[in-house]
């Protein structure tokens, strides 16, 4: 199969279920993850944000998926704004099987950037807030890290909002693929199990203040906040980890 034109390995059906969503952060040395674009593209998603000025700071690579190189036709955040007030409210109600955000746009226009993401559902059991997020297609290598980082920090901020602690992230991926050329890089970090981390993330206190921490460099922001901020600022990604793991501490 070669989508793209680069052969890949697929799996259909696959199902990924994370009883910790705090444990967010991969550390291995063979993966070279950028820090500050998985925190920027966070807040970015956080804010409701389309545009590609913004995001492009962390990532210059991801502009490519912009179809006019102004914004991303299939951001996230757009869509998750304006759902999540709703979503919350029926979150209130006690067993509540309905607060389910949708991110899939039916009958999609051609273009660079069809979401991958089709829907997250929010269970509020026993004290804590369990996710199912469904997935038409997920790059193993590439893009699942970041997505597992992105809404387990969305969700931590509305279990935190609602008084909850988070629960389990489970992935319904239809397509769990990856690439050929990625294939030996995935193969190494494998062969190295004893090498690899996770670094916890707290629970957020609630939905962050995303415009704030992108735009507004010196104003006053309170933990976890100013953190992040602090990421978004380091000149390396050997100092953006470090910021991270003062998370844990604190």
């Amino acid at each position: 199969m070669s989508p793209r034109g680069y052969e890949t390995h697929e799996l259909i059906g696959v199902q990924l279920r994370v009883e910790d969503m705090t444990q967010n952060i991969l550390v291995h040395p063979g993966r070279g993850l950028s820090y500050r674009f998985m925190i920027g593209e966070w807040l970015w998603m956080a804010a409701g944000r389309e545009d590609v000025a913004t995001i492009v700071r962390y990532n210059k690579q991801i502009a490519q998926f912009s179809d006019d190189g102004i914004k991303f036709a299939g951001a996230y955040g757009p869509q998750m704004l304006r759902q999540i007030p709703w979503a919350m409210k029926q979150l209130e109600k006690p067993g509540c099987r309905q607060a389910v955000i949708q991110i899939w746009h039916p009958t999609p226009a051609p273009s660079k950037d069809i979401p991958c993401t089709l829907s997250w559902q929010l269970l509020a059991r026993d004290g804590r807030l369990n996710t199912i997020i469904t997935m038409r297609s997920s790059d193993v290598w590439l893009g699942l890290v970041y997505d597992f980082f992105n809404l387990s920090q969305l969700v931590s901020g509305i279990a935190g909002e609602l008084g909850l602690m988070t629960g389990e992230l489970i992935f319904n991926l239809g397509s769990s693929h990856l690439y050929d050329r990625d294939r030996a890089k995935a193969g190494a970090v494998l062969l190295q199990p004893e090498l690899l981390d996770a670094v916890m993330s707290p629970l957020l206190p609630g939905r962050p203040p995303a415009d704030d921490i992108l735009d507004n460099d010196e104003i006053l922001l309170i933990e976890p906040w100013a953190t992040y901020r602090d990421v978004l600022r380091s000149k390396t990604q050997a100092e953006a980890l470090m910021k991270l793991r003062t998370l844990e501490e604190k």
